[in-house]
């Protein structure tokens, strides 16, 4: 059964202007586009079946496929995820394509990979050209692409162009020989009398620049196979083909860094960069403009900029071109001529959902994310504030990524951890990303996949970031500073344990005070090169002394009210004692403890000035007095509730086990509940959405709570309500 595999490019086709003409990056007069994710006609088992593979040029050539003599029924097959999420169709070293009518090639791009280990004497052709009315021409090709593995002391991949006449051979180093399979982009152009071009990867060959060629014949044209003549079939392609687009023209500079550009994006190739070394064989030679464009010229990464050049490796991006037909919604970067897995490892998908990328909204959205070239094994330590207001120490790779976008403002990341970054991960990894070198944002490693995912990050033009490998919160010393006694020895704690005391009078974890002497003294705490630090003030005698400080000084009936006993002159264990509106402590409010804090709530007071009192108990053995005492004023007003509002409100049922229902709220608004406990401890909030009349009470305990509701926007009081928890 045949189906036609159009893939992602239904639904573009359906946002695109009705019956608008696609172009390879927009540029037009095209004779041969092949793509995989468009017009391949496959049977159930994704093998190729007539009309095979449809020509998208303006030309619209008919293809049909030629094979081995030998080589029985063979087809080629659609691979649905052969490249950065994108289809290729897959060549078997047996079978090839061949086009039907006979046409002039004079600038060509391709997008392939070539299994170079197979029976094909290590050569393998994407496309060649049989000149017309030509049968058997020896070793002459019109057009010829090869990527060759040489076997022997010298396994350098090289990759070779002819133009017919003369062959033209580009090497890069043997440092890719592992990943000389990898997907490429190769651009030739033939016939200019200026000098041809050759490009790998957006590159110039780095052998050569341009060599001058005699211009093109017609001929009609193969994928898969080199034709030399009918006695010369072969250097068969193992591997894959994913686009294939011709002109019979040469293509402007311009146009080249569109269609180059358009490749480069869908997929994942970063574009390298000429070197200036090369040789100059004719003049003329074009300065590459190393920048990734859109169909209309709107920069999508400008490469050659002061703010961008050291980002430009493992290029990725996501974008919408709809003139190209362009809708990448993930993308992975990896370094241009080498497959380099281990080092591109970040993929970036539109939305708020990794695995679930969002279709882009509108033409020419686009955001494209670059790395400096730092090894993966490389870090540095750096201190932040977490979202608990803690500074903590971040050990972050050096390799830094930033980000170009327009119209999109949420994206998704996954890091894929290579073995080198697995190493820098503690037993139990703690990882997250670091923005901007201060914003951490604290992720989850997933130890079965070596993958780090982070869904939803709000990034804007220029942002940068980069993978924090391990993380640990800065030293906090369990005490304040003090006064203690001469003869006082203090214990010491600190968490994170495990780091190292130091200071006049430390020894080991306690700090004697005689040792130390009179004065003061400070005590530090360092681990992982952070520290913590307390003062004690030695005296040979203390007067005790201690304040009382509230979150509020006026309560209205359904506020939280805390007050907190301070001192210095405590020692390791005072006691404290509070009371209400009574300062001779006739009837006190609890038994003298350690508990230095006091809850109210609003509506255990009555309306007026009510006055807290306090009264510690120091431990240390030189105090002057045996208490210390302090007040503080607290005001009840009104509580500005209208009855009749407060009564139209209903929270059932009372008793309540897990949920509460809820009547008399605006349905247009969204509520906060807040649950008190019985001495005013503020034990639970939840939120009451617009139009929600049911909700999940939070974990209480069995008990009487005060439910307070407030309007979410405005912060206004609305009710306050008693309920029980069974």
């Amino acid at each position: 059964m045949k189906k036609n595999i159009l893939l992602s490019l239904l639904f573009i086709e359906a946002i695109f202007i009705a019956n608008a003409q696609i172009k390879p990056g927009g540029v037009s007069g095209s004779v041969l586009w092949l793509r995989a994710d468009k017009g391949v006609t496959v049977d159930a088992e994704n093998k190729l079946v007539s009309p095979y593979w449809e020509d998208f040029s303006d030309e619209k050539q008919g293809i049909e496929l030629f094979q081995k003599e030998d080589g029985g029924l063979e087809s080629l097959v659609l691979k649905e995820n052969g490249v950065n999420g994108n289809p290729t169709v897959y060549f078997n070293g047996k079978v090839a394509l061949k086009g039907l009518e006979d046409k002039n090639y004079q600038s060509v791009f391709a997008v392939y990979s070539a299994n170079l280990t197979t029976e094909n004497n290590s050569e393998s052709t994407v496309l060649s050209i049989q000149e017309k009315g030509v049968t058997d021409y020896g070793n002459r090709e019109d057009l010829a692409f090869f990527q060759t593995y040489k076997i022997g002391s010298n396994s350098t991949p090289t990759w070779l162009v002819s133009d017919g006449v003369n062959s033209y051979w580009g090497t890069r180093s043997t440092t890719v020989v592992d990943k000389a399979t990898g997907f490429h982009s190769c651009f030739a152009a033939f016939g200019n009398v200026e000098g041809d071009m050759v490009t790998l990867d957006g590159g110039l060959f780095s052998v050569l620049t341009r060599f001058v060629s005699t211009p093109s014949k017609e001929g009609i044209f193969y994928v898969g196979v080199s034709v030399a003549g009918t006695t010369k079939i072969g250097k068969w392609l193992e591997g894959d083909i994913a686009e294939v687009i011709a002109f019979d023209r040469l293509v402007t500079d311009e146009e080249r860094y569109k269609i180059e550009s358009y490749l480069a994006a869908k997929y994942g190739i970063t574009l390298i960069k000429s070197s200036s070394s090369n040789p100059v064989k004719v003049s003329g030679t074009p300065s590459y403009n190393y920048t990734y464009m859109s169909s209309t010229g709107e920069t999508w990464w400008a490469g050659e900029s002061t703010d961008y050049a050291p980002y430009s490796n493992y290029i990725a991006g996501i974008v919408r071109d709809d003139a190209s037909g362009l809708m990448q919604s993930k993308s992975t970067g990896r370094i241009g001529y080498s497959l380099d897995k281990e080092g591109g490892i970040l993929t970036i998908s539109n939305g708020s959902s990794f695995a679930e990328p969002e279709a882009i909204a509108e033409d020419g959205q686009f955001a494209f994310v670059g790395a400096t070239s730092d090894a993966l094994d490389e870090t540095e330590s750096v201190r932040v504030i977490n979202d608990e207001g803690k500074e903590i120490a971040c050990k972050v790779l050096t390799r830094t990524w930033k980000i170009n976008m327009s119209g999109i403002h949420t994206v998704s990341l996954q890091f894929a951890f290579s073995s080198e970054m697995v190493n820098l991960l503690a037993e139990t990894p703690k990882v997250g990303l670091l923005k901007n070198g201060s914003e951490f944002i604290p992720l989850e490693y997933d130890e079965e996949n070596m993958t780090m995912t982070a869904d939803g990050i709000e990034l804007t033009t220029g942002d940068t970031f980069t993978v924090v490998v391990d993380y640990i919160d800065k030293p906090q010393i369990n005490s304040t500073s003090q006064k203690v006694c001469l003869e006082s020895t203090i214990s010491l704690s600190a968490v994170p344990e495990g780091g190292v005391w130091s200071g006049n009078g430390v020894e080991g974890n306690t700090f004697n005070a005689l040792t130390a002497g009179l004065g003061e003294h400070t005590v530090v705490y360092t681990l992982n090169s952070m520290s913590d630090s307390i003062v004690f003030t030695v005296e040979e005698s203390i007067t005790p002394e201690v304040v009382l400080v509230s979150n509020t000084t006026e309560s209205e009936e359904w506020d939280a009210i805390v007050i907190e006993a301070q001192t210095v002159t405590g020692g390791e264990s005072p006691l404290f004692q509070f009371a209400l509106d009574d300062p001779e402590f006739v009837y006190p409010l609890d038994i003298y403890s350690s508990n230095n804090v006091l809850r109210l709530a609003g509506y255990q007071l009555t309306e007026g000035v009510h006055t807290v009192y306090v009264r510690m108990k120091s431990s240390l053995p030189c105090v002057t007095q045996e208490l210390a005492t302090a007040q503080i004023e607290i005001s009840k007003t009104a509580t500005g509730i209208v009855v009749a509002q407060q009564a139209s409100v209903a929270c059932f049922p009372n008793p309540f086990d897990s949920e509460i229902n809820i009547n008399g709220l605006d349905s247009d608004k969204d509520y906060i509940m807040n649950f008190f406990s019985s001495n005013g401890e503020l034990v639970g909030s939840v939120v009451c959405a617009a139009g929600q009349s049911r909700i999940e009470a939070p974990q209480l305990s069995v008990g009487v709570y005060i439910v307070q509701i407030i309007e979410q926007d405005s912060r206004e009081k609305v009710a306050v309500i008693q309920l029980l928890k069974q």
